[in-house]
C-alpha cells in the first residue's frame, strides 16, 4: 500500500498547496520525528538554522521531502556516524542559476549530509531516476525521485556532493 502511495504520488506530480510557512520550524518538527527513528550509533546534528526564513510552499511535501533525505543519510550510515542539517539562505546570479536550471534570485538553502560511503561515481547519474534504488529489500527507488519532483514543483533544484567512503551532502534549493 504504502508503495502504491508512492508511485501515485510520483507519477501525478502532486500539485502545490502553496501557503507561507517558516521552514525553520519544519525543519526542527522532521528532525524531532526521525530522532526516534535512528538507531542508537547514529545522530543528527543540527546546525544553523535560519528561524526567520519564510517561503511560499506546500508543508507537507516539504516535509515528505526532508524525511526521504533523512531516511536515506540514516541508511547510508551505517548505524554509525552524523547526519548534519543546516537551513540558510543563498543568493543565486544568473550565471550559477542558468547552470542549474532555475531562475536567478534569494533560496533557500537546505543541506543534509551523511557520513556514510558516499554514492559510486557509476551509479550519480541514475540516483533520481524512478525505481533506481541500492537498497537491496528496503528500497522502492521513488524517495530521491520524489524528492526532486517536489523540489522541482517549489521552482528549486536539488544538488549533492559525494565522496568515496566519506558521505553525501544534498543541498535542497
Amino acid at each position: 500500500a504504502i508503495m502504491t502511495q508512492h508511485i501515485l504520488e510520483y507519477s501525478r506530480g502532486e500539485e502545490v498547496d502553496s501557503r507561507q510557512i517558516v521552514l525553520g520550524e519544519v525543519i526542527r518538527s522532521v528532525v524531532q520525528l526521525m530522532r526516534e527513528m535512528l538507531p542508537e550509533g547514529v545522530r543528527i546534528a543540527v546546525g544553523n538554522i535560519e528561524d526567520a526564513l519564510v517561503i511560499n510552499g506546500d508543508e507537507s511535501q516539504i516535509r515528505r521531502a526532508v524525511m526521504n533525505l533523512l531516511v536515506n543519510a540514516r541508511d547510508a550510515s551505517n548505524g554509525q556516524g552524523e547526519i548534519s542539517i543546516v537551513l540558510g539562505k543563498l543568493q543565486l546570479d544568473a550565471e550559477v542559476a542558468m547552470l542549474l536550471g532555475v531562475s536567478a534570485g534569494n533560496y533557500a538553502s537546505l543541506k543534509i549530509a551523511d557520513q556514510g560511503e558516499g554514492i559510486a561515481p557509476e551509479i550519480q547519474k541514475k540516483i533520481f531516476e524512478p525505481f533506481f534504488t541500492t537498497k537491496s529489500s528496503s528500497g522502492t527507488g521513488l524517495g530521491l525521485a520524489n524528492v526532486l519532483s517536489i523540489v522541482q514543483a517549489h521552482s528549486g533544484t536539488v544538488r549533492f556532493v559525494t565522496a568515496p567512503a566519506k558521505g553525501t551532502e544534498f543541498e535542497l534549493l
